[in-house]
């Protein structure tokens, strides 16, 4: 069967994509050896659909959400993905708190939500699948941030610019490192409001075998109850959990 022409464009595309942080237009013109126009063409196409987004300053294109949506679908096999959403069901029980799974995104510098555990009557706070979270004001972000290297820390620091998301927002950069400094020494980070008002949130890192942080694990509750609950509860369930899922992913 003679495979549709302009499917094999977009795909040539999305390859020309691959490993690069983000790319110019002219740059995938260069790479596919496809027309500009053409270039300009599909990577429209493919921003209006969500697989690709355009950065409104620099003009260059990066993976979208949903592609990391089927990026990360198509390793649903992995140890990471199947022991995943037994821990989340396990810790949301323990908790009584919608609990997540997030995976670090090097390309964007921002977690992306792959799993959730909910729980009725406390409220909806994290989001929907597939959501992107900053770095600097979410308990999944700051549990990564804080274990990374320093060049991928600085990075990722810098293209979330600080960004004030409710008044609690750590906005100051050496404040936000003696944070960090606190997360790696205590296992765990915690948002107070810093990214949805009225909601709190506690979260572990994750571990690849070679000891590098690759994802997060966390919950989620109201401001209310997590200032009227005993934290250690809290805290010991999701070190335990990530401990858990630490070591199992190539």
């Amino acid at each position: 069967m003679k495979p549709a022409t302009t499917v094999v464009k977009v795909c040539r595309v999305l390859e020309a994509m691959n490993g690069h942080p983000s790319v110019g237009l002219t740059e995938v013109a260069q790479r596919t050896g496809l027309l500009p126009s053409d270039v300009h063409r599909i990577l429209g196409s493919l921003e209006t659909c969500g697989y690709v987004i355009q950065s409104p300053e620099t003009r260059r294109y990066k993976a979208g959400r949903r592609l990391l949506q089927l990026g990360w679908s198509v390793t649903h096999t992995s140890a990471l993905q199947r022991a995943g959403l037994p821990a989340l069901f396990q810790l949301s029980k323990r908790c009584g708190a919608t609990a997540n799974l997030a995976v670090f995104d090097r390309a964007s510098s921002e977690v992306i939500l792959v799993h959730q555990a909910e729980v009725s009557g406390d409220g909806r706070f994290e989001g929907c699948i597939g959501d992107a979270k900053p770095v600097h004001c979410t308990a999944l972000g700051k549990a990564v941030l804080a274990n990374l290297d320093q060049v991928s820390r600085s990075r990722a620091i810098d293209r979330s610019r600080l960004a004030e998301r409710t008044p609690y927002t750590i906005t100051c950069l050496n404040v936000l490192e003696q944070e960090l400094l606190n997360v790696r020494r205590a296992g765990y980070a915690q948002d107070c409001e810093e990214m949805t008002e009225a909601a709190c949130c506690l979260a572990s890192p994750i571990f690849d075998q070679a000891g590098a942080v690759i994802a997060s694990i966390g919950i989620t509750m109201s401001a209310r109850r997590f200032s009227s609950c005993p934290k250690k509860l809290f805290v010991d369930n999701v070190l335990t959990s990530a401990a858990m899922l630490s070591n199992r992913h190539p």
